[in-house]
């Protein structure tokens, strides 16, 4: 991709972790999406299932920065029933799973857990999720806490001032 290329370059070596620079993928991707939104005033639908958002699995200011989370309630299993009631063709609902950040990336693979276990998680059920798995999954939910919230704001003096007059 010609922008990627370019973005890349103007970085001149300083950025060289793999994360780091798969991640402008995603962020230029939404820079298109939105210049089409805004000129067809439509909104952009973003793809994360609750699996993904609870911990995080997404690049902020990417795939992350939408303005509708459609299937976030629904776990990555329910997508998959979802998605065959619809009809969808069985070799895209049992591809495995890849945020397509670099050549062979799966998500999978990169988590170090499955989505099986996630899910479990998610409904409570540990009986089915390796322990280190638990701990990767309350890590990466606590760490990404960031992605999941708008940026913060400070307060405003009149917001201090009734505090101080409150106390």
């Amino acid at each position: 991709n010609k922008s990627f290329d370019e973005v890349k370059k103007s970085l001149n070596n300083e950025v060289d972790n793999l994360l780091s620079i798969s991640n402008i993928k995603p962020r230029l991707r939404m820079i298109a999406l939105y210049a089409y939104a805004q000129q067809n005033n439509y909104l952009v639908m973003g793809t994360d299932n609750q699996d993904e958002y609870f911990i995080g699995y997404f690049t902020k200011h990417g795939d992350g920065g939408v303005d509708l989370l459609p299937i976030s309630k629904l776990l990555k299993s329910e997508v998959r029933m979802m998605a065959k009631y619809l009809n969808v063709p069985e070799s895209i609902i049992n591809k495995k799973p890849s945020a397509g950040l670099w050549e062979g990336q799966s998500d999978e693979d990169e988590l170090g857990f499955t989505y099986h276990e996630l899910d479990s998680y998610l409904l409570d059920d540990k009986a089915d999720i390796r322990p280190n798995s638990v701990a990767k999954i309350e890590r990466m939910h606590k760490y990404s806490m960031h992605k999941r919230n708008k940026a913060g704001m400070p307060l405003s003096i009149d917001e201090v001032l009734k505090r101080k007059r409150k106390e």
